[in-house]
């Protein structure tokens, strides 16, 4: 098990909210779905910070309205 974080950044590098803080998860592959309209109303370009462990990824995400 590992101790996982997901961040959402705006385009400029900006925390805009917090997905999932310090959930320890097994292993394997996970499917997970937010609102984006109640956490960036705005439309635009936004990245999903991953991070577990030593390792992070980015994800670019496209919101239009």
């Amino acid at each position: 098990n590992s101790s996982v974080n997901i961040q959402l950044y705006d385009v400029t590098g900006k925390l805009i909210n917090t997905l999932m803080e310090n959930q320890n998860l097994k292993a394997d592959n996970y499917n997970l779905k937010y609102d984006l309209n109640s956490i960036a109303p705005s439309s635009g370009i936004y990245f999903v910070k991953i991070s577990s462990g030593n390792s992070s990824s980015y994800h670019k995400v496209i919101k239009a309205n």
